[in-house]
């Protein structure tokens, strides 16, 4: 004798083919939460790398306040801190070059006032001689009254308020 045992490969068809759809299912999901996790990864790393490239665009358009903020510790972080460093220099840089262009501009100004005054006594001072020797040649002359002789006298002394003046003018030009 013989027994014979009838079972269906129906019912073990469909286990199979639902074992299958959850095997390819956990497969998907499996996929699908990888590639969630490598964009959040590569937005973790891309994203202070966007912050550093746009503080290099504004301090290289002259932004030397700017500072780039970024947390983190790693590589990244200290780019991040070096360049704060390096923008703050650059600005103290452009602060004392600019104290020293004013400072230059000032003293450009007064070597200009300087060259103005010692011309303008020069050009005084040449005339200024021959009054003075011409009143000098008139004081010698013996025709000359109280009066007259006195007008000279205020002259003279006009005239080396003038050159006393002229002095001390030749004395600031040259300082």
């Amino acid at each position: 004798g013989s027994i014979k045992i009838g079972h269906s490969l129906e019912d073990m068809s469909r286990e199979v083919r639902r074992t299958r759809r959850v095997l390819l299912l956990i497969g998907l999901a499996g996929v699908l939460i990888g590639l969630a996790a490598a964009a959040l990864l590569a937005r973790r790393v891309t994203r202070p790398l966007q912050k550093l490239v746009a503080g290099t665009v504004r301090i290289s358009q002259g932004d030397f306040c700017h500072r780039i903020e970024i947390a983190s510790r790693d590589e990244i972080g200290e780019l991040a801190r070096s360049f704060n460093e390096m923008s703050g220099r650059l600005l103290e840089a452009r602060e004392r070059m600019e104290a020293v262009h004013r400072r230059l501009v000032q003293a450009e100004k007064l070597a200009q006032i300087g060259r103005l005054a010692a011309t303008i006594a020069h050009e005084i001072r040449n005339p200024l001689t021959s009054v003075k020797l011409n009143i000098q040649k008139i004081q010698e002359s013996e025709r000359l009254d109280a009066t007259e002789r006195e007008h000279i006298v205020l002259s003279q002394e006009g005239i080396a308020q003038i050159e006393k003046f002229i002095k001390e003018l030749l004395g600031f030009t040259r300082a």
